[in-house]
């Protein structure tokens, strides 16, 4: 069981690749996922890495299906890599023209992340980036410690983004 996080961190890197891939599909949607780990006190998430929907994924104007085959090769690829440990952290997505918050569907995929064992995820995030030029970026999580695990809109918070080199 993990604490709520304070804040999510986002290497710089990370994100400029997000926007270049938001645009690239604009007006439709796209996503990946967020690969990184939680600091010692569990307090702060750092992304360090994403990875994209993949070739194969669909992509349309309010929802996109990931490429799971890809990301999954992917996220093996960056998990064996490094000599410092990574982690399966969450997802992130665009809303083209979109608001700056968790929709239905996003708010069940953060629950279903969290009761996936195989994810090994109990606090999964999210990041969100919205409009498009320029693109405005939010954070969320799923507690599910101490709280109804079988309501997939409960114990979803926001999170304070924070960026880095």
């Amino acid at each position: 069981m993990q604490n709520p996080p304070v804040s999510l961190w986002v290497k710089e890197a990370c994100l400029k690749v997000m926007k270049e891939d938001g645009a690239h599909w604009f007006p439709k949607e796209t996503g990946g996922i967020l690969v990184g780990y939680w600091s010692a006190d569990k307090k702060e998430v750092v992304v360090t890495n994403i990875i994209s929907a993949g070739p194969n994924a669909h992509h349309g104007r309010v929802i996109f299906k990931p490429d799971h085959e890809y990301q999954q090769q992917e996220l093996d690829r960056i998990l064996n890599f490094g000599a410092e440990p990574l982690f399966y952290l969450g997802d992130w997505h665009t809303h083209p023209n979109g608001k700056l918050k968790l929709s239905i569907l996003d708010m069940i995929t953060l629950w279903r992340i969290a009761r996936n064992p195989e994810a090994y995820a109990p606090t999964p995030v999210m990041l969100v980036l919205a409009r498009g030029n320029p693109w405005v970026f939010g954070g969320w999580y799923r507690n599910a410690a101490g709280h109804r695990l079988l309501d997939p809109f409960s114990s979803v918070s926001s999170i304070k983004v924070r960026r880095f080199d």
